[in-house]
């Protein structure tokens, strides 16, 4: 669902450009995606997966799962390959996506 909307859905009707896309080869500390920017698509995935353990796991395994995506939401911005925004809609959006899963979930199996 997630990257159903991120990825093939919304990245195709925003098209922003990459923040890597405006600096120099020597500057770049990773290869320069290729798609557009926004949202940040492993921003997205790690927060669903971190919403969806949030509703469904035992407290204790939440935290350093919740910190794992934080951290990939935060290098997508330190790699330049992604704007703030791009992160924080991704959060968002993963979120949802996270919410939206368990509940179907519990819906049809539950």
């Amino acid at each position: 669902l997630a990257h159903l909307m991120g990825e093939i859905i919304i990245k195709h009707l925003v098209k922003r450009t990459r923040p890597c896309h405006l600096l120099e080869d020597e500057e770049q500390i990773i290869n320069r995606p290729r798609f557009y920017s926004f949202p940040s698509g492993h921003t997205t995935a790690s927060f669903a997966f971190a919403t969806t353990a949030l509703l469904r796991c035992q407290p204790a395994a939440c935290l350093p799962i919740l910190m794992l995506a934080f951290l990939i939401g935060f290098s997508r911005i330190y790699l330049r390959v992604h704007y703030l925004t791009d992160v924080i809609c991704g959060m968002l959006l993963g979120s949802t996506c996270g919410v939206i899963s368990v509940i179907l979930f519990n819906n049809i199996f539950v």
